[in-house]
């Protein structure tokens, strides 16, 4: 399997946890849009298919906003959600501290408009998540490591200090 084929593998397996944290803002009051995925056929045309974001959430019901996509009302937050292959409970019990949490590779953060409000980080077991704002990534270093889901593949990552994260159970 190729870098494109696993990465379109990933892409199918992360809307679980999309949906799991579309719930959970569901079940605290949050109106949740999430915006359609669309996939390339060819890695070509990758450019074409970048999301705008995992999902929306509000406090205000985005379906009532006549003329305006949801996903774009500025009454929306962005929200990114990534899976870890780590187990974590905890800022004590995170396995790669002295690094802080990845929070996303640098250049999906560079292209993203609007910024996310928040990034979600799931556990390898679905039991507890991480909350990184956005409004911290003053504050995050990078770095520059193989991106183990992918073969021959480097690239750049955005790390959020363990003190500046929300860990919670579900």
């Amino acid at each position: 399997m190729d870098n494109f084929d696993l990465f379109l593998k990933h892409l199918d397996a992360s809307q679980v946890w999309t949906w799991k944290a579309a719930r959970l803002f569901q079940e605290r009051g949050y109106h949740v849009q999430i915006p359609p995925v669309t996939k390339a056929k060819h890695v070509d045309e990758w450019e074409d298919h970048i999301d705008d974001g995992d999902l929306y959430i509000s406090k205000e019901n985005l379906l009532n906003l006549r003329g305006v996509k949801p996903w774009y009302a500025p009454v929306a937050h962005r929200v990114e959600v990534k899976h870890r292959g780590v187990n974590f409970t905890c800022a004590d019990d995170f396995p790669y501290g002295k690094d802080g949490m990845f929070v996303c590779a640098k250049p999906a953060w560079d292209r993203a408009t609007p910024k996310p409000w928040l990034f979600i980080c799931w556990n390898h077991k679905g039991t507890h998540y991480a909350v990184i704002k956005g409004s911290t990534s003053d504050q995050w270093g990078s770095i520059v490591r193989r991106d183990g889901r992918y073969v021959g593949y480097e690239q750049e990552f955005l790390c959020c200090p363990l003190d500046l994260i929300s860990f919670r159970e579900i």
